[in-house]
C-alpha cells in the first residue's frame, strides 16, 4: 500500500476534504491531490505535517492498514 493511498484513506476516515488538507498544509488542492496519487515524492517534514493535520502519529500513518481501523462509540480509532 503506497503512502499516498494511506494518506487518502486516513483523510477519508477523518471525513476531511482535500481542500481542507490543502488549506492546512498551505498548498493548492491540486498539489495535495498529487500527494495522494503518489505523483510527487513526500519528504519527511511534509509527511509529518500531513500526519499532524490528520491527528495521527507519523509512524502510525506509515504503518496504516485498513484492517487496524475500528469505531468505538462514534470515536474513530486507528489501532
Amino acid at each position: 500500500m503506497s503512502i499516498g493511498f494511506k494518506i487518502k484513506k486516513v483523510r477519508e476516515l477523518r471525513n476531511y476534504a482535500q481542500e481542507y488538507m490543502a488549506e492546512k498544509l498551505v498548498m493548492s488542492q491540486a498539489g495535495y491531490s498529487k500527494i495522494e496519487r503518489d505523483e510527487v515524492d513526500v519528504n519527511f517534514n511534509k509527511l509529518q505535517q500531513i500526519a499532524d493535520t490528520l491527528n495521527i502519529d507519523v509512524t502510525k500513518l506509515i504503518g496504516f492498514d485498513e484492517k487496524n481501523v475500528f469505531v468505538n462509540h462514534g470515536q474513530l480509532n486507528l489501532w
